[in-house]
């Protein structure tokens, strides 16, 4: 699930999976792996996905309160001439009250 990276195992195991979140951003980039996933891997992963999701499922971290900033700062930027990346404008404190 997380390509042998043992530095991420061990990390879950250091703080516990219970004091742990995901993002939707997280969410949706693993969803796209799992899609670009070899034909003889896509199962494993989907079934890898599913497993996370309903572990992590009350502590998702919700990104829908950064829309319209992320939109405005995006947009000022690329008329600056200073493209960015897809979700490089998302931040966490947008996502915690």
């Amino acid at each position: 699930m997380f390509k042998g990276n043992e530095s991420v195992v061990g990390r879950l195991e250091t703080v516990g999976l219970n004091s742990c979140h995901l993002s939707e951003i997280t969410i949706l980039e693993l969803m796209f792996g799992v899609e670009n996933s070899a034909a003889n891997r896509c199962s494993a992963n989907r079934e890898n996905l599913d497993w996370l999701r309903a572990a992590f499922s009350d502590r998702i971290l919700l990104i829908g309160a950064s829309f319209e900033e992320y939109a405005r700062q995006k947009s000022a930027l690329r008329q600056a001439g200073l493209p960015t990346g897809e979700f490089d404008l998302i931040k966490l404190e947008n996502w915690l009250d």
